[in-house]
């Protein structure tokens, strides 16, 4: 009898480990289990641990407690026509200056004990007209430039998220057709080769330790399809969307779920702010705009990380007391209890 029981124990537990270990083959990079959701938020002052432990401990102390998964801040490419690579280098081969930013903003990321959400964009910032070109990067121009982040990146060992070139759907920056300074300056077929050009570099270098976010803002201004720009199952982790109160939640996030079945979706930006609301004819409050939000969230199992844009005084949440109150009862939910990054 004992013998059975234990022939039994052992099988129902090779049982349990096979369903755990089919589980977890399901799930994508870094994707934690269903009812679980990555709570973030994207803070100003990231360039420096100083600041960005300064503003953590406002966004603590006046909006809520519950445990930080991730950090969303920004890298671009160049800055005012200064390379920004991971590391200090001394000169690069187009002779323009250089700054290492990567590598320090990831670590202020982690010893605040968050993951690393980094906004990667192929432009320079300030000054977009000068930003390089998509069709420069598949022909190993700037080949330099991205094996300096791989080694950094691959280096740091511990996971990251990288959107690639973010909100590419709409008419703001200089890698998106439509863009309105220069509609022509790229197409979407020059995006996607972009785009499958840097995870294929990333992934022959084996780099293990990175998912990939497909970002779209969700207005599609720029006059072209959300699947104009994707680059295909094999080279997107998680969909992301930065949806912003111009439109309300669910008329932006629904429409991906139902174009993009099967990847956890992730907000790695979002949130209210005037010069948002001025375009949103269907806007009540602030207030019903972030339970609207969480009522999307916790309807939708696929969802599972989002980041408040807490970027300046006309994003933050402490703004409208009723739209704090709103947050802080809803962030409370079980779901958003993760604290870890799963691996």
């Amino acid at each position: 009898m004992k013998v059975h029981i234990a022939s039994c124990c052992i099988m129902l537990l090779a049982l349990t480990s096979l369903t755990y270990a089919q589980d977890k083959q399901t799930l994508a990079k870094f994707e934690p289990p269903d009812g679980n959701c990555y709570h973030g938020v994207c803070l100003t002052g990231f360039w420096s641990l100083e600041e960005t432990q300064q503003n953590l401990k406002t966004w603590r102390d006046t909006v809520t407690q519950t445990p930080l998964s991730l950090h969303s801040w920004f890298a671009h490419c160049r800055e005012n026509g200064k390379w920004r690579t991971w590391h200090w280098m001394d000169k690069t081969p187009d002779g323009r200056g250089v700054c290492g930013t990567g590598e320090s903003y990831a670590q202020t990321s982690r010893k605040l004990g968050m993951t690393p959400l980094i906004a990667w964009s192929w432009m320079d910032w300030h000054d977009k007209k000068k930003s390089p070109s998509l069709k420069e990067v598949v022909t190993g121009k700037f080949d330099w430039y991205f094996d300096d982040w791989i080694k950094g990146v691959k280096a740091f060992g511990d996971p990251i998220f990288i959107r690639l070139s973010h909100e590419m759907d709409g008419d703001w920056y200089p890698y998106s057709e439509g863009w309105k300074d220069d509609p022509t300056r790229n197409t979407t077929k020059d995006f996607v080769a972009y785009y499958r050009y840097i995870v294929e570099r990333f992934n022959k270098a084996g780099v293990t330790n990175v998912a990939w976010v497909w970002c779209v803002n969700g207005d599609r201004s720029g006059g072209k399809d959300w699947m104009d720009y994707y680059p295909g199952d094999d080279y997107v982790d998680w969909l992301g969307i930065d949806p912003y109160s111009s439109r309300n939640p669910k008329q932006m996030i629904e429409p991906l779920l139902a174009m993009f079945p099967g990847k956890p979706v992730m907000i790695p930006e979002g949130g209210t702010g005037p010069s948002q609301t001025k375009w949103n004819n269907q806007f009540t409050s602030n207030e019903a705009w972030v339970n609207e939000l969480f009522d999307v969230i916790e309807s939708n199992s696929r969802i599972k990380a989002f980041c408040w844009f807490e970027f300046g005084d006309e994003w933050k949440l402490a703004s409208d007391p009723k739209q704090l109150q709103a947050y802080q009862t809803r962030i409370k939910a079980k779901r958003f209890a993760v604290t870890k990054v799963v691996q």
